[in-house]
């Protein structure tokens, strides 16, 4: 099949006139018109302009804005393309086959993705700028921009065409003479024809196209090892320009190269180092403890200056290395300073204690004691004053209670002598008698009162009990009364009859509680009959 590309009824695709475009540029890409490029506050901005890039004309309107990449510590080298990638597909409404990008490489600047559009490729990446980006600025910023001047280009190939011509015109015509008497006498002898002279003047011609093209690819690639020569310069002056190249490989960039010393990389030019070369006995930027290891972070750059003993030094002060490490002078004695910090513990002497019934503190908080703290001994006390069944402990050593007395509970009011309820006569007194296991109530014509003046909560409890020996020695005042106080006054709430004229002998009396009342003072009134011993009073 046949495409007639640029006959009439033919259609002409975007494929079409890029191919037109980069064989009539020589295979050139660059900016045609405007495209400024800077940047500032992280980012970098290009102008509105055109620019051709594979034979494929591109225009910006305004100002396009591109985000330099965000970089905390460290730094990444960072290179700005306008990229063509003809995988994706445009629309009616958006031109989405070429965009510009930023890649990035922290080894050094990245290469380039240059697949060649016009035989089947898809993406070709054609570089602006290159810069350094570090946390918050961007430096040693580059530009790699091609220029298209079609006005030079035209220029150096007239004035080419001008000049090879005039040359081959003086030429031939200084030599017109010579070569006629030449022709007539070969002619004449046979050797040769006008038409074969004039077939020799073509090829001649052809020679010169030939070396005017030559020098042109050969300026063209002079140019493009970034050492300008114009299409028009004389052999001698391009083979001065080819000596002009600097060549060079490796990806080391300023910051790796020590500064004063020069270097090349990748990009064929010749860069100054600018990594510092710190003197010996350089301090530390900063210095911090991490698993056990103490870390000197140093300022960046070379460290050739060597001490005497052959190696380079850092150094830190007392003060860095103390707060790295954590020292704290609150924890350390007075008469020790280390790195500087002088300790803040004191030193006491020794203490001898004597134990008390209440409790003794050694003033010892952060101190150091300089002696012992001696507690005296305390004996354990005799068996017979531990009740039985029980166990008394000092430290380690005890001794087990032999003594069988009476230990009133917390529901005892009155135990064998103990008076917890602290009950008294209070009428009657002279035959109401408290003996040191028993409370003797003795035989009289007036009624006995006996009154607590301790309260005990009686809520929850049953029965008040009264354990004794009781005797009835008349028909009448044969009873017990119970009353209840609060401080207030005394209300009888129970009683209690003796029957006959007789002794008990030992007997519990069981008297029923009310319930709910709460903290109450506990009385009894025995009539006037009633003699007998109490030895326990208690709340069941």
């Amino acid at each position: 099949m046949v495409n007639g590309i640029t006959f009439s009824e033919q259609l002409i695709t975007s494929e079409n006139f890029a191919h037109f475009m980069y064989t009539f540029l020589n295979h050139a890409n660059g900016v045609t018109k405007g495209c400024g490029i800077s940047n500032a506050n992280g980012k970098v901005y290009v102008q509105k302009g055109y620019f051709v890039v594979f034979g494929r004309m591109v225009q910006i309107v305004g100002t396009e804005e591109i985000p330099s990449p965000e970089v905390i510590s460290g730094q990444v080298y960072c290179k700005v393309v306008f990229e063509v990638d003809l995988s994706k597909e445009n629309t009616a409404e958006e031109f989405i086959q070429g965009a510009f990008k930023t890649l990035t490489s922290t080894a050094g600047y990245p290469s380039v993705r240059q697949e060649d559009l016009d035989d089947g490729g898809k993406v070709y990446q054609m570089p602006w700028c290159q810069y350094i980006k570090q946390a918050g600025a961007i430096k040693d910023f580059r530009d790699l921009r091609e220029i298209l001047d079609l006005n030079s280009i035209w220029s150096a190939i007239s004035d080419q065409n001008t000049q090879y011509k005039g040359e081959f015109d003086d030429y031939f015509a200084a030599q017109r003479s010579t070569i006629l008497g030449m022709i007539e006498e070969l002619e004449g002898q046979g050797y040769a024809t006008t038409a074969e002279l004039n077939n020799l003047s073509a090829e001649v011609a052809e020679t010169k196209k030939s070396v005017s093209d030559g020098k042109a690819l050969v300026a063209a690639a002079i140019t493009a090892k970034r050492v300008k020569t114009a299409a028009t310069a004389t052999f001698k002056e391009m083979a001065a320009n080819i000596g002009r190249i600097v060549l060079g490989s490796g990806n080391a960039q300023k910051a790796h190269v020590l500064a004063g010393k020069t270097f090349t990389n990748d990009d064929g030019v010749q860069y100054t180092g600018e990594m510092p070369n710190n003197p010996n006995g350089t301090t530390a930027a900063s210095v911090a403890l991490w698993n056990g290891d103490l870390y000197y972070r140093i300022p960046r750059g070379a460290y050739i200056s060597l001490n005497a003993d052959g190696y380079p030094e850092v150094k830190a002060s007392q003060a860095t290395i103390a707060n790295a490490i954590g020292l704290n002078p609150d924890y350390m004695i007075d008469t020790y300073t280390l790195l500087g910090k002088k300790g803040k513990i004191p030193t006491i002497e020794g203490v001898n204690i004597t134990p008390q019934t209440y409790k003794q503190t050694v003033n010892c908080a952060w101190k150091r004691l300089s002696g012992n703290v001696e507690i005296a001994a305390v004996p354990l006390p005799p068996a017979n004053v531990i009740k039985k069944g029980y166990r008394y402990w000092i430290g380690s050593s005890y001794v087990d209670g032999t003594c069988e007395g009476y230990f009133p509970t917390a529901n005892d009011l009155y135990l064998h002598g103990n008076n917890p309820a602290n009950f008294s006569c209070s009428s009657g007194s002279g035959y109401v008698t408290f003996f040191l296991d028993h409370i003797e109530i003795r035989d009289t014509s007036d009624t006995k009162i006996i009154n607590a003046s301790i309260k005990f909560n009686l809520t929850g409890h049953a029965n008040l009990k009264i354990d004794g020996e009781f005797c009835n020695g008349a028909s009448s005042g044969r009873y017990l009364d119970i009353y209840r106080g609060s401080g207030t006054g005394w209300y009888s709430f129970a009683q209690h009859i003796f029957a006959g004229s007789a002794c008990t002998g030992r007997t519990t009396i069981t008297i029923p509680l009310p319930a709910n009342l709460g903290d109450q003072l506990i009385g009894f009134r025995f009539g006037s009959s009633i003699t007998g011993n109490i030895y326990h009073v208690w709340l069941e």
